[in-house]
């Protein structure tokens, strides 16, 4: 088992992506709620650009942070280039932030707030 926890931060990345790849299912969500709010996104854990890809593709500007530069490297590699200028990555720890923008809709997809502990949870919404 230590073979395999060491393994993990470097392929932990790549692992995710591929874990939810086929997954479509919540992009109307986001993408509904993206048309309810004027101005710009911003996505707390943006990962490898899932979300971020499908909003700057539909058209809208998007900003998104994660902790991880692997997944944001990710992020960059996926998103269209037709898209570049409507999207923005910085690394950022979601529980201490600032915010380079004013933004008409935050999101938090896959559970990610869900993810933090109470004292984490309220930095986040602190910041």
């Amino acid at each position: 088992m230590e073979g395999v926890n060491a393994l993990l931060p470097r392929d932990l990345p790549r692992l995710l992506e591929a874990h939810y790849a086929a997954f479509t299912e919540d992009l109307d969500l986001w993408l509904s709620l993206a048309a309810q709010h004027p101005g710009p996104i911003f996505e707390l854990g943006c990962g490898s650009g899932r979300f971020l890809g499908a909003l700057a593709s539909a058209g809208y500007r998007v900003t998104g942070i994660d902790h991880d530069a692997g997944m944001l490297a990710r992020a960059r590699l996926r998103m269209p280039l037709e898209t570049m200028a409507r999207w923005e990555l910085c690394q950022a720890d979601l529980r201490d932030f600032t915010l380079p923008h004013e933004y008409g809709l935050t999101i938090v997809p896959c559970n990610t707030f869900a993810n933090l502990g109470d004292a984490e949870a309220r930095s986040c919404l602190g910041a």
